[in-house]
């Protein structure tokens, strides 16, 4: 069995570009979100929303996220909702549509220009019982200086590291 190739370490004095990280930001800001949903700072204690976090396969990177709150809609509802509105011009590479499920409690959409494509936007879904959903995004945007992992002949590195 291979293994997976390593996530390069950001070469000494690299640093994530200004138009980077503006790009980063304006995808944050850029992003469709299910009706109702409300910013907030951070997500409520009682979800389990951080449980995972998004890995890139390239540093250094330009990053930026957000947090919101859905108050009413369910949370299949919710990842099926952002399924069907990619953001930014970005199309959804996996997963598809998902029934939904009570007793599912974490989904994740992802939203990139491929599904090999080194940056672009996840969407880390919880469950809020019995209010709704809670959605996190992180973005995750190319860097002029940025180093990326490549995979073995014949493979392909799944979208963003993971």
């Amino acid at each position: 069995m291979d293994q997976a190739p390593a996530i390069p370490t950001a070469r000494p004095g690299a640093t994530v570009d200004a138009a980077a990280q503006a790009k980063a930001d304006a995808w944050v800001a850029g992003a469709r979100l299910p009706p109702g949903a409300v910013a907030v700072a951070s997500p409520p204690p009682e979800t389990t929303i951080d449980s995972q976090s998004q890995g890139w396969w390239c540093a250094p990177m330009a990053q930026a996220d957000a947090y919101w709150t859905v108050p009413g809609m369910e949370l299949g509802h919710a990842a099926n909702w952002l399924r069907a509105h990619p953001s930014n011009g970005l199309r959804i590479v996996g997963p598809d549509y998902v029934a939904p499920d009570p007793t599912v409690t974490n989904e994740a959409v992802y939203d990139f220009p491929s599904p090999s494509a080194y940056e672009g936007m996840t969407f880390e879904l919880a469950s809020w019982r019995p209010h709704g959903a809670v959605i996190h995004l992180e973005v995750g945007v190319l860097a002029r200086q940025s180093a990326c992992a490549t995979a073995a002949p014949g493979t392909e590195l799944s979208t963003a590291g993971g």
